[in-house]
């Protein structure tokens, strides 16, 4: 599912969203901070920002017992716009792919 843009959810519906997620996949921002509503063993992969991107998620993952990365390959100004190559994708693809088999 996406949220985001144009598909705005009520927190419950974010809440219960996030609550059934195996994989939570996002851009560093508010918006991941949903993964408070995340099981323990959720795998939470983050894009960071140009600038470089703190390590909020990371610990609060951790603190959560969430399996967290960070996809270094892409970066984003905070207009949320990430440049992918082929390349890039394809590798994406193929991680999304691992994890998505290896789910619990």
């Amino acid at each position: 599912h996406y949220v985001g843009g144009e598909n705005k959810l009520s927190v419950r519906q974010q809440q219960e969203m996030f609550a059934g997620a195996s994989i939570v996949v996002g851009p560093h921002g508010a918006g991941l901070s949903n993964i408070l509503f995340c099981s323990p063993g959720t795998r939470v992969i983050e894009f960071p920002v140009e600038g470089g991107t703190d390590e909020f998620f990371a610990h609060l993952s951790m603190a959560l017992g969430l399996e967290y990365w960070i996809a270094p390959a892409l970066i984003s100004k905070h207009e949320g716009v990430y440049p992918v190559s082929e390349t890039i994708a394809s590798e994406i693809a193929s991680a999304l792919s691992h994890l998505l088999s290896s789910s619990h």
